[in-house]
């Protein structure tokens, strides 16, 4: 066999030794400090889109101040704050809230987690089932907030707008005959109780709190169908659902029906699930092209409603792309039970 000769560096025959480098010598210093708001009283302050860029974040020991953070992080803690209103835009990890009370926060994240806490409001989106612990006083409404970048903010956290499962809270320490959370009641929307920013420097952002303009669907929860009858639309993958999807929230909030939105979820489904959902086989392939949207109203004559809206933005724009809903509200119970339980052990 051969024998390799390597020629030594230039360093090396001069009898130095050259330090060993590897990326991670190379990526920029994080400054903690920029990523941390601390020991704040009766301020305004917050950061812009483009400052946090998916780094951890850090709120702390806080009084009387308003917090916005118009970015995406990857994951957020806040501890010890007092009276203050916190907005985060977008959380690829958790939320954890510790030891905070009589504060109200606008929030989405993939997990979302409170203890020791009393008296705070949470308007919110969360992917999975949020969690209290060793908390009181603590209510819950859907996230209804909006700004221009929000949008990218969810993409590049990896949300989706319509996997919310506000409602659906688990207390691990609950307590006999009392109860620990609740709901915020629509008077008491974040659209009239939220402040938005008064600084300069935020103030340029263009923010809304209406549940109309949410960029997250504002859903009703699953605790508050006031009928037995209810209606699934699902939209199909073609590059335009969630458009597609929206155009169609915002086409019934607009009509004078009094049908309500309960719930919506984004999941891609297996040619068996479809085939118990839709009783066909017939939708295997526009499966195949990407995660559906499914929409649960529920109300007096939603079918029709659900139906006539469909036919309406047929008419209107020449298609309403690809879109399944509801035949009757028989059917629709199977389906809607179908479709959710499925989602939600994804």
């Amino acid at each position: 066999m051969g024998c390799w000769f390597v020629k030594p560096s230039e360093a090396a025959q001069n009898g130095k030794t050259e330090a060993v480098k590897y990326s991670w010598d190379e990526r920029a210093k994080i400054n903690p400090a920029e990523f941390t708001i601390d020991k704040l009283k009766d301020t305004t302050t917050g950061r812009l889109p483009g400052t946090v860029n998916g780094q951890q974040f850090v709120i702390s020991n806080c009084e009387d101040c308003n917090i916005y953070i118009f970015d995406h992080c990857n994951m957020v803690t806040i501890d010890d704050c007092c009276r203050s209103n916190i907005l985060i835009g977008a959380v690829k990890g958790s939320i954890f809230i510790r030891n905070c009370s009589e504060c109200k926060f606008v929030l989405a994240c993939q997990q979302f987690r409170v203890r020791d806490c009393q008296k705070i409001d949470v308007y919110l989106s969360v992917t999975t089932q949020p969690i209290i612990e060793s908390s009181s006083a603590v209510k819950f409404a859907c996230f209804s907030f909006n700004y221009p970048q929000l949008e990218n903010h969810f993409r590049n956290a990896g949300l989706s707008e319509f996997n919310n499962n506000w409602n659906d809270v688990h207390d691990f320490t609950p307590i006999e005959g009392e109860t620990n959370w609740g709901f915020i009641s629509n008077d008491n929307s974040a659209e009239y109780t939220f402040p938005l920013p008064t600084t300069d420097e935020l103030s340029d952002i263009k923010i809304s709190t209406s549940p109309a303009d949410s960029f997250v669907p504002h859903t009703l929860g699953l605790r508050r169908r006031n009928s037995d009858e209810s209606c699934l639309i699902v939209f199909f993958n073609d590059g335009q659902s969630h458009q597609r999807a929206k155009s169609f929230i915002q086409a019934l909030d607009n009509s004078s029906v009094t049908t309500n939105l309960i719930n919506t979820k984004e999941v891609s489904l297996e040619a068996s699930t479809a085939k118990n959902i839709f009783n066909s086989e017939s939708y295997s392939q526009v499966i195949a092209r990407g995660p559906v949207i499914g929409l649960e109203y529920n109300g007096a004559d939603t079918v029709r409603d659900c139906q006539t809206t469909a036919m309406r933005i047929a008419k209107e724009s020449g298609s309403t792309g690809l879109l399944y809903v509801s035949s009757n509200a028989t059917i629709a119970t199977k389906q809607i039970e179908t479709f959710f339980n499925y989602a939600n052990m994804k």
